[in-house]
């Protein structure tokens, strides 16, 4: 017997169609928290991956005064002196503040997942300026950085099988099928939580939930790194070459963008390839991690 169904799937696979959402796909407005840009698993094991990032972050730093705060189910609270970082993929929100409220009115950094993370770095750039934060608060906040930076890759996820995308096509009411990546890039993420994904032609992608994608245990990107990379040696001196004597963003915005490029990079092996790559520009107003040098306004 034919296929007459074939032309209407369009974007979907019948074949793995649901009535219902499975019990392990995320919501879209939450994905970006579990895919770092490997899987990180729920629950228990995403706060175990993050809190090990932390770990991993401040034994860089040589931070030892640092606080885990119990707070609830799959949020993430780590208290340095007066700061407070809080990640919640649940609300979903993500924002730095001073923990004793005493101090002053809260300053919160909140983000739309959908924007720049430029937006939150010059966000949090001006928040270290204003309340002239210690090597330890710049710490939590080159962490700050370095969590938005990671939680910016849900469609690098996507497109390298990291994650799949399910949703219900043209319609609320029916049934779930996958998306592939090459058709996923040419839909616009949504403004607001709910809300279709809107594609060309008027496509558009109801209930768009993320699954981990068959390479989640392949890949662990959390655990495995990269030492020196060249092309990022070339990039980095490049940059320094175009400011020698200002640095215009936090150094972590750099290893992050060398992330984003080039893979997992180490601490290690960056921190070699920034101090290489200094000597080689001559880039004397190039410093250590944290607030940039800022030119007089």
């Amino acid at each position: 017997m034919s296929d007459k169904t074939g032309a209407a799937r369009g974007l979907g696979e019948r074949d793995n169609s649901s009535d219902a959402p499975k019990a392990d796909w995320i919501p879209l407005d939450r994905a970006a928290f579990y895919f770092v840009p490997a899987f990180t698993g729920t629950g228990q094991d995403w706060v175990n991956a993050i809190v090990e990032l932390a770990k991993n972050y401040f034994g860089f730093w040589g931070l030892e005064e640092w606080d885990l705060v119990p707070y609830a189910d799959e949020v993430f609270v780590v208290r340095v002196g007066n700061l407070e970082l809080v990640v919640d993929p649940q609300e979903p929100s993500f924002w730095l503040r001073p923990s004793n409220r005493e101090d002053g009115p809260v300053f919160e950094t909140a983000f739309d997942l959908a924007k720049s993370p430029q937006d939150f770095c010059d966000a949090v750039e001006e928040l270290q300026i204003k309340l002239h934060f210690s090597d330890a608060g710049e710490a939590l906040t080159c962490l700050a950085i370095d969590l938005r930076q990671r939680f910016g890759y849900l469609e690098w996820a996507i497109t390298n099988g990291h994650a799949e995308v399910f949703a219900r096509r043209n319609s609320p009411l029916a049934p779930f099928s996958k998306v592939h990546p090459d058709q996923w890039r040419y839909f616009a993420l949504p403004r607001t939580p709910g809300e279709p994904a809107e594609g060309p032609n008027g496509e558009k992608l109801f209930s768009v939930y993320i699954a981990a994608g068959v390479r989640k245990s392949a890949d662990n990107t959390v655990k495995k790194t990269i030492g020196f990379q060249p092309e990022c040696m070339k990039w980095l001196i490049r940059e320094m070459q175009a400011s020698p004597n200002t640095q215009p963003h936090p150094k972590e915005y750099y290893r992050a963008e060398a992330r984003k490029r080039w893979g997992n990079i180490s601490l290690r092996g960056f921190e070699s390839m920034w101090t290489q790559a200094k000597e080689s520009a001559g880039a004397t107003g190039w410093g250590m991690p944290g607030r940039p040098r800022k030119t007089a306004r």
